[in-house]
């Protein structure tokens, strides 16, 4: 499978969990889902875990895998070249 063909189907699994975020919000609040086929395949607290447990189940195909939450965390990371002097961090996390 090419990288552009696994992109958009990647991006159609992440599509499906924008639909399905109201319905997941109630069901599965603060947990992380995976997406496959348009439709939840499986639930843990950890990312890893979940990773771990769908790539062995199903292959290394593209599932999409998010924590439910109201809004997501953003991390901005800056450019070393854009942080002059100073010891502060170059991420920064935003809700």
């Amino acid at each position: 499978m090419g990288k552009a063909v696994m992109l958009a189907a990647l991006e159609k699994e992440r599509a499906a969990f924008v639909r399905l975020k109201d319905q997941l919000l109630r069901t599965h609040r603060g947990k992380f889902v995976a997406i496959l086929n348009g439709e939840v395949v499986d639930v843990d607290e950890d990312d890893r875990i979940l990773t771990r447990r769908v790539y062995a189940e199903y292959g290394y195909v593209p599932i999409y895998i998010d924590r439910v939450v109201e809004k997501p965390l953003v991390r901005q990371i800056l450019s070393p070249k854009k942080v002059v002097g100073g010891s502060g961090s170059m991420i920064r996390s935003v809700r």
